[in-house]
């Protein structure tokens, strides 16, 4: 390598081999200057060939000779990096208030030559970051090359400090980064405050012309002394050189692309520095913010936080407050009397606010307040109290005394006079008064009955049946009155008006009708008739419901009803029956036939037609089949099969009666409407009900 004197260029060999460095030092000392590069680079070649392959001994051989002299000019400031500039950060981190010596290693090799103005106006820019001040942080500038330069040493005139970077004149030799560590040493050594907080930043662009033996060494010594070394790498760089630089601290190394980032950068690495002096309750992120552990605030996290407010006093830990004098409690709100309220509270710093009986700035004087009304105050042992007279008591002897019996329904009103509660009577107002007469107990407390066994009631007037009457109401203790249509000792037993005959049972039907149940060859109502086939000269049609609601099983099921019930109607020359389905429309009907075959045929032809539930149409259609009959003054039946889901029918309804048209109503599915079914039905025992059709 080739270090430049001030005359003359000085020769320098590196290796393990002393004999050989000894010769080929002498030799190439008087060499003239064009041979000279032609033999260093045949010492470079033998160099790499001759060393022992230890990184600590020999050239750094991977890429990382750089050239002495790039010659280029430089850069100009683009208008986005003059924006860049202007916009970052230029005051001191506002919590980074503390004495620190930073040195800054200034890369001044041939490779920065390029952006080498750029680059110092950065450095001018940065040391408004820094809180530099004659108690706070002191400067110094070394500019490394081949040799490093002192441009200033630890200084706190930040005037000066910039005027220096701005005017320096850039080396422009190689890259010696142990030297350039050697030299920030030494200035914190010699010119460095004892027992302050000592940095090192390096910055450059390069790699080490030189071995990593003594890079090593120095940076171990600042390591050992202290030091806090970072390093900014702009552009290519070996992470092996630069863990050696910051003893392998990780944290420190900042890498940039080039040096337009490298402002934003120092100020990342002043505030990650700064934090990790500052931040005492808390721990510093990547960028330098100081992260506050619970029960803490403030940039440096050195503001204890109260949750509550201390409202006379400050806090001075988490969820601890320092109280202002005369003020205590978790929050500082609660006054504090010194010395204590003996007999009062404290109600503001200093100040008593006595019970009564008690005054003094301590409340510990013995006062008869309010003025004894029939007696006399006097001092006792525990302080002043009232004497009463004779048939008085109380604190201030107001109070009159009588029987003990007049405070449960009355008031004492004077010595042995005792005015009754409302309700009350008597001497000592144990007399109670009902304003009705108990029928069936005694009066034990104002309008209050004590009923005898077998009565209840306010007034004990109601006899109790137990269990009760099911249907009617209890007349007597254990005597029941039933209601119509019920009966039995608890009038829980249907009875149906008429009786059933003929072995028949009275039972109750869902919608609360009472209907006979007949034997085997009996007909209602009243199971008095047996059965047979219907002869009576009638019209009978089936309105039957294809609504959505059936669904189309249970409407196949209906069609089955009908076609039975044609046997019992005995369908002929006396009885014609026709069927009407409704839904939102009328989909299938058979009119009025006496033809069994057609009748039949014609219900096993409908299909289920859905959709909704328009009952006042189908009635409307039914009312016109009557009508149409050929046969006019029989009998007119109509039998409804439906849920009854519809509610706009009541006028059709109305019509049919009029027209003389006899309803029945077979209530189908547990959705069906059971107060539509009442109203279409003229009669309770035209109702039949079922929880489906089939």
């Amino acid at each position: 390598s080739v270090e430049y004197g001030e005359d003359s260029p000085i020769f320098r060999v590196d290796g393990d081999d002393v004999h050989t460095k000894k010769k080929l030092t002498r030799a190439f000392s008087g060499l003239h200057w064009g041979f000279l590069v032609v033999v260093g680079l045949f010492l470079l070649a033998a160099l790499v060939t001759q060393g022992d392959g230890s990184d600590d001994s020999s050239p750094i051989q991977e890429g990382v000779v750089e050239s002495l002299f790039e010659v280029g000019s430089a850069p100009d400031i683009s208008p986005a990096l003059e924006r860049q500039i202007a916009q970052i950060h230029e005051t001191p981190v506002e919590y980074c208030d503390v004495p620190m010596d930073v040195v800054l290693l200034v890369d001044g090799s041939g490779s920065v030559a390029r952006y080498w103005d750029l680059e110092k106006d950065v450095l001018t820019k940065a040391t408004h970051l820094f809180p530099i001040g004659q108690d706070k942080v002191h400067l110094g500038v070394i500019q490394f090359s081949g040799e490093p330069r002192v441009e200033s040493e630890l200084s706190s005139d930040s005037n000066a400090i910039r005027s220096t970077i701005e005017s320096m004149a850039l080396i422009r030799s190689g890259t010696s980064l142990d030297k350039a560590l050697d030299a920030a040493n030494d200035m914190l050594h010699l010119h460095g405050r004892k027992d302050t907080e000592q940095v090192i930043i390096m910055i450059s662009d390069g790699q080490s012309n030189f071995g990593l033996r003594r890079l090593r060494q120095h940076a171990q010594t600042a390591n050992r002394e202290g030091t806090d070394v970072f390093v900014v790498a702009v552009g290519e760089y070996r992470d092996d050189v630069l863990n050696i630089i910051t003893s392998g601290r990780a944290n420190r190394i900042f890498k940039i692309a080039s040096v337009s980032s490298l402002l934003a950068t120092l100020d990342t690495m002043i505030r990650v520095k700064c934090c990790s002096m500052s931040c005492n309750n808390g721990n510093c992120d990547g960028a330098g913010t100081c992260v506050c552990q619970s029960g803490f605030t403030g940039p440096t996290c050195a503001v204890a936080h109260c949750d509550d407010e201390c409202l006379h006093g400050k806090c001075v830990r988490p969820n601890e407050c320092e109280c202002e004098s005369g003020w205590g409690g978790p929050t500082c709100s609660v006054p504090v009397c010194t010395p204590n309220c003996v007999n009062g509270k404290c109600i503001s710093p200093g100040h008593c606010e006595c019970n009564a009986g008690w005054t003094g700035a301590s409340c510990s004087i013995a006062q008869c307040t309010p003025e004894c009304v029939h007696g006399s105050c006097v001092n006792t042992a525990s302080g002043a109290a009232c004497q009463c007279k004779e048939g008085w008591t109380g604190a201030d002897c107001s109070t009159p005394v009588c029987n003990a019996l007049c405070e449960q329904h009355g008031k004492c009103t004077a010595p042995g006079i005792c005015t009754c509660d409302q309700g009350w009577s008597g001497k000592t107002c144990t007399t109670a008064v009902c304003s009705s007469k108990c029928e069936q107990g005694e009066c034990v407390g104002p309008n209050t009955c004590t009923c005898a066994e077998g009565w209840s009631g306010l007034l004990c007037n109601q006899a109790i049946c137990e269990p009760e009457c099911a249907q009617g109401s209890c007349v007597q203790p254990g005597v029941c009155a039933c209601r119509s249509e019920w009966t039995g000792p608890r009038c829980d037993q249907p009875q149906c008006i008429p009786a059933c005959e003929n072995g028949g049972t009275c039972v109750v039907q869902n919608n609360g009708v009472h209907v006979c149940q007949c034997t085997d060859g009996y007909l209602l109502p009243d199971c008095k008739r047996k059965k047979g086939v219907c002869t009576d000269p009638m019209n009978v049609v089936f309105l039957i419901d294809g609504s959505g609601s059936v669904g189309p099983a249970d409407f196949k099921t209906g069609k089955k009803i009908i076609i039975d019930s044609q046997k019992q109607f005995n369908v002929g020359p006396s009885i014609h029956m026709g069927v009407i389905q409704y839904g939102d429309w009328i989909k299938d009907y058979v009119a009025l036939t006496s033809d069994k075959a057609l009748l039949t045929q014609g219900i096993e032809d409908m299909s289920f037609s859905g959709g909704g539930n328009n009952l006042a149409l189908g009635l409307r259609n039914a009312r016109g089949m009557f009508n149409e009959a050929s046969r006019k003054g029989v009998k007119k039946v109509l039998v409804l099969v439906s849920d009854a889901s519809d509610y706009n029918f009541e006028q059709e309804v109305k019509l049919c009666r009029k027209e003389d048209i006899e309803i029945y109503v077979i209530g189908i599915g547990s959705e069906r409407r059971d107060n539509n079914i009442q109203k279409i039905a003229a009669d309770k025992h035209h109702i039949y009900t079922a929880k489906s059709f089939s």
